[in-house]
């Protein structure tokens, strides 16, 4: 979910004896909390450290931090081993993580707690501690215990800037907290989404009859040589069920895209969409209700993407209420949803093909067994090796 400031690559959780820190396998660069760092041998200079930060100009934060994307803030610390040169770090005064690059974190570690004092500090740390100004420092927010559900679900928190994205929660959508880093623009998905929305619109406009003839038909499965299949997922009944399966598409699906590659994105596509109107036309072999929608696609791609990133978060509104949802708790929520009303289907019927859903996920569990399992695991353990 968060990626490397330097190469971006996916950092991976891990943790310490210092709390919970987040590295790249690929250059050993790591995020730390700042509270964390009072562990360390040189954790009596922490405070100070976060008073450097607090008062560096905005004008001179430059580099991104992984966790929040904000600007953070470079600052003049302890002395470098065997050198009279200071150690910068890189301090996020929005998250208050501090990033250090590979080998600065083992600098820092090394530098006793005697470094800390006045006289053993470099010129340079000891010139910006002096422009400090004589106001006491913030106090640096103590990490806490999270409890369970705290884990699964929170309110926002308070003082963060408003973004204009929230605003589709009103509609009853989901929206992506902090978005996984892409590695790669992806192109297949927003192709897909404007040929969809565009096949759609003409059918719904210009040629509504032409939209039972290319959905899919239970009791013709194999109509023009089982094409219907495929075809059916460039269709929908209306708006609002186009909106809402390009919206899903659209924010998952680049991710999904940017993990499997275009080849394998478009075959999870496929096999979605197969696999759903398959269990679709087994509630009921010999309907005629012609079907239609990229839901069971789209399922698949769902499924991918809650297995893949599990700790996203997800804003909901829930009539005044919004929350911030982990995605695995999410998944789990609209699975539940899929099997009751595959049930329901089953027995007396539904507009919504839920199987369809199901069909779709199945497919998407597929490809993550055969793409995508232990892929955070291998991250992980990469990480975990560098420090031994």
């Amino acid at each position: 979910m968060f990626a490397c400031p330097n190469c971006r690559t996916r950092l991976g959780k891990q943790s310490s004896g210092e709390g919970p820190r987040w590295l790249c396998a690929a250059c050993g660069g790591r995020a730390v909390h700042l509270p964390s760092l009072r562990c360390t041998p040189a954790g009596t200079f922490v405070r100070r450290l976060w008073a450097l930060a607090r008062n560096t100009p905005p004008e001179q934060r430059s580099r991104t931090c992984p966790i929040c994307d904000k600007s953070m803030a470079t600052v003049p610390t302890l002395g470098l081993p065997g050198s009279t040169e200071a150690l910068r770090l890189d301090v996020c005064v929005s998250c208050q993580f501090v990033w250090f690059d590979p080998s600065e974190h083992e600098a820092w570690v090394s530098a006793s707690a005697h470094a800390a004092a006045d006289d053993r500090l470099p010129a340079e740390t000891r010139a910006a501690l002096a422009r400090l100004p004589p106001a006491p420092p913030p106090a640096i927010v103590a990490e806490r215990d999270v409890s369970e559900s705290e884990l699964i679900f929170r309110t926002p928190p308070k003082g963060e800037g408003f973004e204009l994205k929230y605003l589709i929660c009103i509609l009853g959508l989901p929206v992506v907290v902090d978005p996984p880093p892409l590695r790669h623009q992806p192109r297949t998905t927003p192709i897909l989404a404007a040929v969809v929305t565009m096949v759609s619109l003409a059918m719904i406009f210009a040629r509504p009859e032409a939209t039972s003839m290319w959905a899919f038909v239970p009791a013709e499965m194999w109509r023009y040589g089982g094409l219907t299949l495929l075809t059916s997922f460039f269709l929908h009944v209306g708006f609002w069920h186009l909106i809402a399966n390009m919206y899903f598409l659209v924010i998952l699906g680049d991710n999904v895209e940017d993990l499997l590659g275009e080849a394998r994105y478009l075959g999870l596509l496929l096999a979605g969409t197969v696999a759903g109107n398959v269990c679709h036309a087994a509630m009921d072999p010999t309907s005629r209700v012609p079907a239609m929608g990229a839901s069971g696609g789209i399922a698949a791609v769902i499924l991918y993407y809650g297995l893949m990133f599990p700790q996203g978060r997800l804003r909901v509104a829930l009539r005044a209420l919004v929350l911030d949802l982990r995605v695995w708790a999410a998944l789990t929520l609209w699975l539940m949803v899929q099997l009751i009303g595959t049930i329901v289907q089953a027995k007396q019927g539904t507009r919504v093909s839920y199987a369809a859903h199901l069909g779709g996920s199945l497919a998407g569990l597929t490809f993550w067994f055969l793409y995508g399992r232990g892929q955070n695991e291998r991250t992980l353990s990469v990480a975990a090796s560098a420090q031994q």
